[in-house]
């Protein structure tokens, strides 16, 4: 993604270097720059914005999974509900688990085969939680 990004910049600057090139002979003037500057506002701020939001996703995701690899303790929690979800094309599976009293967890089942789907309500699987965030979990293939 951020190598599709990174062209997308290199193409548009290619673009102003010979707009403004091609127009060096005939003079620049003041509305044009204004509209050279409009359109770099228009392209580059809401590219530089996704940038960061997917940069930010994706170092909090990283650091959640660091979090369950170093401090992530196996529990077992019992299956109390399905849902499906029809997503354009495709339909997403989900499985309502609970592993303490006071509350369920929905995740989304993106196992292989869809192991957690299938299993029954009132089974037993395994999550994994964070100790200093209980509330926090995933998911668990044995």
């Amino acid at each position: 993604m951020y190598a599709i990004i990174a062209l997308m910049l290199v193409m548009i600057a290619i673009g102003l270097i010979a707009a403004f090139a091609t127009q060096a002979d005939k003079g620049i003037d003041g509305g044009m720059l204004i509209g050279y500057g409009i359109v770099l506002l228009i392209v580059i701020a809401p590219t530089i914005w996704l940038c960061r939001v997917a940069f930010r996703t994706w170092k909090s995701n990283r650091e959640m999974e660091q979090a369950f690899r170093e401090r992530g303790k196996l529990v077992e929690a019992t299956v109390v509900g399905k849902d499906e979800r029809e997503v354009g094309e495709s339909t997403d599976h989900f499985v309502i688990y609970q592993y303490a009293p006071d509350f369920t967890v929905i995740a989304q089942d993106d196992s292989r085969g869809l192991q957690f789907w299938k299993k029954d309500i009132g089974e037993k699987i395994t999550v994994k939680i964070l100790p200093d965030k209980p509330t926090v979990s995933m998911l668990h293939l044995k």
